[in-house]
């Protein structure tokens, strides 16, 4: 054996091995900056996503509240009818009840100014983080529960395989309607709890409006018992249970507002989904417009129950009220009918039409203007 020769060999062998582990090691670079580049551009797409879809939001709701704020608070008044000296044919016609707000106290004054911009700041920052964040959750339950089946299917493959499987395979999820429910629950809790100091404000200043009108120009010329952010802010300080005042009624409100979103999306995102799927109706106005009507009443009938309580709760001003005492009262005060939990389904579902509807197409045409699409 010629020992020049073996060296020689020896060299080149070693040199081979090291340029095939240099390639390897650049191809795992590469795929590892790869895998970087990807996950940094999807985190920037879902900040834009969560951000767009929350600015929307916050636009198309605000406006929905200060055009529509004399339909909330007409429903507000009509549920807390029973607790004003009122005669009682005001109580089997909505009609003639608005009509004589309207002619003894004025649209404005009436029906327009109570609450106002507490319903607008309430109902926009709700609406930013129920939307800002409801295609992200349901999007993410979707994903953990297809990667959990794929995951299973692929068991018996390698790494690499069942991951580029998995991943192709994600692209053509479908929405499952538990996760539209899901999503829609978590989202309205979240939202509700947080902007509950507003909707406790704006239903006091609603009702407030109708015990000014019950009492009479007397009442009504006495500016300070008028509620303000500030003057009830400034109570609460003073009382030293700031905290307890701002969230009464959290409770129902966080339900009310969870089933309200659920309501939402799962009567407009469920209703596109079907349309879209199995009717092949292409997306737009027009199927915003046929979805926005059925989640009005998906909405209406799954959130009047909550929404009679949360309003007699708040209208009383006691933090100490309980929810069970206040389901009590109205199931008393309607002999036992459990269809009285549903008074005001009528109005609630006339006043939430025309919002859903404008809500819909703002938000919408919001969306396509920030590049992000209709809804999906």
């Amino acid at each position: 054996m010629n020992p020049t020769y073996d060296a020689h060999a020896f060299i080149e062998e070693y040199r081979s091995a090291r340029l095939h582990e240099t390639n390897k090691n650049k191809a795992s670079a590469s795929a590892s900056a790869s895998a970087a580049a990807l996950k940094k551009g999807a985190t920037s797409s879902m900040s834009k996503l969560r951000l767009g879809n929350g600015v929307a939001a916050f636009c198309a709701s605000g406006v929905s509240a200060c055009f529509f704020n004399p339909l909330d608070c007409l429903r507000v008044r009509w549920q807390l009818l029973s607790k004003h000296d009122m005669s009682s044919i005001y109580r089997n016609s909505l009609t003639r009840y608005s009509s004589d707000v309207i002619a003894t106290e004025g649209l404005i004054q009436g029906l327009w100014r109570p609450g106002l911009t507490c319903n607008v700041l309430g109902m926009g920052t709700s609406a930013c983080v129920r939307f800002g964040m409801y295609e992200v959750v349901r999007d993410g339950l979707a994903s953990t529960a297809y990667l959990d089946a794929e995951l299973l299917e692929d068991g018996g493959m390698d790494n690499n395989s069942t991951s580029t499987n998995t991943n192709a395979r994600m692209m053509t999820r479908e929405k499952r309607p538990q996760d539209m429910l899901l999503a829609g629950l978590l989202c309205g809790l979240v939202g509700s709890c947080i902007t509950t100091p507003f909707h406790l404000i704006k239903t006091l200043q609603q009702a407030e409006s109708a015990e000014i009108a019950a009492s009479g120009a007397a009442a009504a010329s006495n500016n300070n018992k008028v509620i303000t952010v500030a003057g009830f802010l400034k109570r609460a300080i003073r009382k030293g249970d700031v905290c307890s005042r701002l969230f009464n009624g959290v409770v129902p409100v966080s339900i009310r507002g969870s089933v309200f979103t659920a309501g939402q999306m799962m009567g407009y995102d469920g209703t596109k989904t079907i349309a879209q799927k199995h009717y092949q109706i292409p997306d737009g106005p027009t199927l915003h417009v046929a979805s926005a009507i059925m989640s009005s009443l998906c909405v209406a009938f799954l959130t009047t129950p909550a929404d009679l309580i949360v309003n007699r709760l708040m209208s009383h001003n006691n933090h100490k009220a309980s929810a069970i005492d206040t389901m009590k009262i109205i199931y008393r005060e309607n002999n036992g009918n459990i269809f009285g939990f549903w008074r005001g389904f009528g109005v609630f579902f006339l006043r939430l039409t025309p919002v859903m509807l404008a809500y819909a197409t703002v938000y919408e045409q919001l969306r396509k203007q920030f590049g992000l699409g209709y809804m999906s």
